[in-house]
């Protein structure tokens, strides 16, 4: 696998009047080269959409974007299910008391990584001492730089989890 680059994107959201906000998607097309051209291109839209649209702009995700030159579907096996997710539950780092929600899409199937079971009474609870699943879990702590959704860090534990379809 490699990651191929296929140009700068931005991401705009936008708000109504009534509070509900979506996703404007700006891809860019070749000549766009750079951040700053990106940058410049997004201007443009700025403005051209102020004369136009009526939302507000809420936030934006700008980047370069890439894709995977050797994607696959994975192997049934592998049991890659679309809309399967653990929902995993963990403390928030610097208060004990409060919990907070990591969603992992599409978990591995196999005993002891995600799921106590493969089958069976236990296939739909998480393991909460997955060496494997704990370091995942780790990556939101504040060592591993990724918030958990409202900008909190988990505290590295796992208080329990499930299966949910």
């Amino acid at each position: 696998m490699a990651w191929q680059s296929s140009g700068y994107q931005t991401v705009v959201v936008l708000g109504a009047s009534n509070g509900k906000t979506i996703n404007v998607i700006l891809k860019y097309d070749s000549t766009v080269t750079t951040e700053a051209l990106a940058e410049t291109a997004f201007a443009a839209w700025e403005a051209a959409y102020d004369t136009v649209g009526a939302g507000a702009r809420k936030g934006k995700t700008h980047g370069h974007v890439y894709y995977n030159d050797a994607y696959a579907l994975p192997a049934a096996v592998d049991g890659a299910e679309f809309g399967e997710r653990a929902i995993i539950v963990t403390t928030i780092e610097g208060n004990p008391t409060k919990n907070a929600v990591i969603n992992l899409p599409m978990p591995r199937p196999a005993a002891g990584v995600v799921y106590l079971a493969e089958s069976g009474e236990q296939e739909d609870i998480v393991d909460t001492g997955s060496a494997d699943l704990l370091a995942y879990i780790a990556l939101f702590k504040n060592t591993g730089n990724i918030f958990i959704s409202d900008g909190e860090h988990s505290a590295g534990n796992i208080v329990r989890g499930r299966r949910a379809v």
